[in-house]
């Protein structure tokens, strides 16, 4: 969502409060408001790997289990000549991989 189309949905959901303002406490407006306030910043997670298939999967799984949501991320396979390519194969459309 770019921040125009941002701005104008809060403004339609602070005027559909206030609308009801009667009903509706300052502190339920801004609890209704919050998630779309509340920008996460972007978190990097870089993950260097040599020969560790045993754990690609297993902490993959961990990261992606995280509550927070806003991640990116980057593999770095340093020549595995294990199965850690293949195993990571499974997650190409969650993950940037480098070799």
């Amino acid at each position: 969502m770019d921040i125009g189309s941002l701005k104008g949905r809060i403004a339609e959901l602070w005027g559909k409060c206030t609308e009801r303002i009667s009903i509706l406490s300052f502190e339920q407006c801004l609890s209704a408001l919050s998630p779309i306030m509340i920008r996460q910043e972007l978190v990097s997670v870089i993950i260097p790997t040599y020969n560790r298939a045993n754990y690609v999967v297993e902490l993959l799984e961990s990261v992606f289990a995280q509550t927070y949501r806003e991640i990116e991320v980057v593999f770095v396979n340093d020549g595995s000549t294990d199965e850690t390519k293949a195993l990571l194969e499974a997650f190409r459309y969650r993950i940037s991989y480098f070799e």
